[in-house]
């Protein structure tokens, strides 16, 4: 049986947490939404009084030459990328930009614009994007910005190949010119042979010449400077047509290796603005500020040293815990079992006292210690209505306020504190007559504090204390002792060798874990008897304890019960349990006391 259950513990222990989580968001969900609206709000406000920017887009295409291309595809596709990087980084310096600046006429400081280049990954295209607060002047800065930069880099690749055709055109300058000179000079040679034989043949000096044969004549008359001429012609001519290919290598080479840069798709107005996008930034800033609630919501709640949940004590301690108190308003001298005995408050407390039997089989608790780690953590509360559970159970009840410090018994049942514990120790001989007084409730009955001693630690652990405790233990049934917290005091401590245990009171919300190990840590340190905790103040209308509640010891001791025809649940014992749906018990003692 008992691995059965510690099975199912380790199984349902992940469902469990999810929906701790569950209630902790539910519980704190107001916070949350709160947090995220204010956040959506401020972020809507900031993006509408910011100045919209629009975007236009424009995409290039460039275009090495073929004549650049090596057969290494590797080595193309290299070469490609470095290009097209050298030419996106080229695109966004001030110089160019300037001069689109100086194109379109922009005056207007006001009116700037920001250039953003990307490559297209594994193409050869640029997408220029230029963000202005005009749309219109977004889509005109970038087609020009296209067309200034062709023409820097037509301009800069005509540059290459400027020096070596001035060079090559002057030679062909040159060569043109002496080929002209030369050719006249020879045609007039020529010419002035000719005259010179026409007018010998008139004059009757030689005999007259053919024509066709004329210029023949004429070649022979200075025929060393002809050639010479001719020669010298024939010279420049062939120098010419080298000089001429030379040139037209030069032209083509720069034809084949101009790199060309083409413009796409131009760049055309868009009226909607890239930012800032205030639906899209609202929503953003709004699931923001839900998880940073929830961050810091969940931080609080674990860095916070309260005990917050009754299912961690027992593993947090060690210890069972005996009964958990829901909060409930107090009644003016008169606890809330004595006012309202059929309250699910009231039955939390027999719950209590039924575990408080149960809690030593061998030994029977009659003289138990109600404390707490630290003050306000409610132990005279928690004191008060026990000691009227045990006595409408039967059992005949002293209730001592041991607390001479501050001592509150009194008060709660609206009784005299003219006389009390502190005045039986100064007496010779202890006797009871007109110390204990009788309340409403039957079988109980107050032994009020008294006056205020100077050392009440010495006089708790003296063996006066023993005899008076001896005394009301021959004559009562149980007693129970309101004593001052753990860690303030020593007094608990000094009082824990003569009771049969101690009842440890924890305050949801209020007592820090580490006072509560420390105060435990303390009474083990004199070997006193721990019985169990009391959990007090658990606000069960919170979804945390509700969950707790109607989940967790339902869930987990559910096994112990079975239901039965008239509504009520029976153990298994046999003996009957209302379930008022309200009852708040606790089962761990109960049922180490089964076993």
């Amino acid at each position: 049986m008992d691995n059965f259950e510690s099975e199912s513990s380790f199984q349902a222990a992940p469902s469990a947490d999810l929906r701790r989580y569950f209630w902790l968001i539910w519980r704190w969900a107001w916070l949350i939404l709160i947090i995220a609206a204010l956040a959506a709000a401020a972020t809507y406000v900031f993006s509408s009084m910011q100045t919209p920017i629009y975007q236009a887009t424009t995409t290039v295409l460039v275009n090495e030459a073929a004549s650049a291309q090596a057969s290494n595809y590797s080595a193309i596709y290299l070469t490609s990328e470095r290009l097209t990087s050298t030419y996106a980084a080229m695109l966004t310096k001030k110089p160019l930009l300037d001069k689109v600046i100086e194109r379109l006429g922009i005056k207007d400081k006001n009116l700037k614009f920001t250039v953003r280049v990307n490559s297209v990954r594994d193409t050869q295209l640029l997408q220029l994007q230029v963000e202005s607060t005009d749309p219109y002047m977004a889509a005109n800065v970038a087609n020009e910005l296209v067309a200034v930069f062709t023409d820097e880099i037509r301009n800069l690749q005509e540059s290459k190949y400027l020096a070596s055709k001035e060079n090559l055109q002057s030679q062909l300058a040159y060569l043109e010119n002496q080929i002209e000179e030369n050719s006249q000079a020879l045609d007039t040679i020529i010419q002035s042979n000719i005259n010179t034989i026409q007018a010998q043949s008139a004059s009757g000096a030689i005999q007259p010449v053919p024509t066709q044969s004329l210029e023949e004549e004429a070649r022979r008359l200075n025929q060393a400077e002809i050639d010479q001429l001719e020669t010298r012609l024939t010279q420049y001519r062939q120098i010419y047509a080298s000089v001429l290919a030379s040139y037209e290598q030069v032209r083509l080479a720069e034809a084949q290796t101009t790199t060309s840069f083409i413009q796409v798709e131009p760049a055309v107005p868009v009226e909607i603005p890239i930012r800032p996008q205030v639906l899209r930034n609202t929503l953003l800033a709004a699931i923001v500020g839900l998880m940073l609630a929830i961050g810091v919501i969940f931080t609080i709640e674990f860095l916070d040293d309260t005990i917050r949940d009754p299912e961690k004590i027992t593993s947090l301690t060690g210890i069972p815990v005996l009964a958990t108190i829901s909060r409930h308003e107090q009644v003016a001298n008169e606890p809330i079992t004595q006012a309202h005995p059929r309250s699910p408050v009231s039955e939390s407390f027999r719950s209590l006292r039924t575990n408080v039997k149960y809690a030593s089989v061998d030994k029977p608790i009659r003289r138990l210690i109600i404390s707490s780690p630290t003050p306000e953590d409610g132990k005279t509360t928690i004191t008060s209505n026990l000691a009227i559970a045990l006595a409408q159970g039967g059992s005949r009840v002293v209730l001592i306020d041991a607390d001479l410090r501050r001592p509150r018994i009194h008060k709660v049942f609206g009784v005299e504190n003219k006389v009390g514990l502190s005045s039986l120790f100064v007496q010779p001989e202890v006797y009871l007559d007109g110390y204990l007084q009788p309340v409403k409730t039957e079988n109980l009955f107050v032994l009020t504090s008294g006056g205020t001693p100077p050392n009440p630690s010495e006089l708790l652990g003296s063996r006066k204390m023993s005899e008076i405790l001896k005394l009301i233990e021959a004559q009562f049934d149980i007693i129970l002792l309101d004593t001052p917290p753990v860690l303030t005091v020593t007094d608990a401590v000094a009082l824990s060798s003569s009771v049969d245990g101690i009842l440890l009171v924890a305050k949801i919300g209020q007592t820090k874990q580490a006072a509560l190990l420390q105060a435990i840590e303390q009474l083990r340190q004199v070997n006193a008897n721990i019985v169990g905790l009391v959990v007090n103040d658990v606000d069960t209308r919170s979804a945390r304890y509700y969950y707790y509640y109607r989940n967790y010891y339902y869930d987990r001791y559910s096994s112990y019960y079975s239901d039965t025809p008239d509504g009520a649940r029976k153990k298994k014992d046999g003996s009957a349990h209302k379930d008022n749906g309200r009852s708040q018990s606790s089962t761990p003692v109960a049922r180490s006391g089964r076993k």
